[in-house]
């Protein structure tokens, strides 16, 4: 999914990049959750809105 939003923003195919996640991000590792934030802030300055779907718990494996 990262790959691909990568690709979407550095190649500005688009102004809206629409997600959805099926799992929390306290599942993801800290890393990789740390560069999509920097993607995020990349679309930002191109400018790309990123919408990502919320309201829920995800799938968290974490008690």
């Amino acid at each position: 999914m990262y790959n691909t939003s990568k690709y979407a923003v550095d190649h500005n195919l688009g102004d809206v990049i629409s997600q959805g996640f099926g799992e929390a991000e306290t599942c993801m590792h800290p890393t990789l959750l740390a560069e999509q934030h920097v993607l995020f802030d990349e679309a930002q300055q191109k400018p790309i809105t990123v919408f990502a779907s919320s309201g829920d718990s995800g799938a968290s494996s974490r008690r």
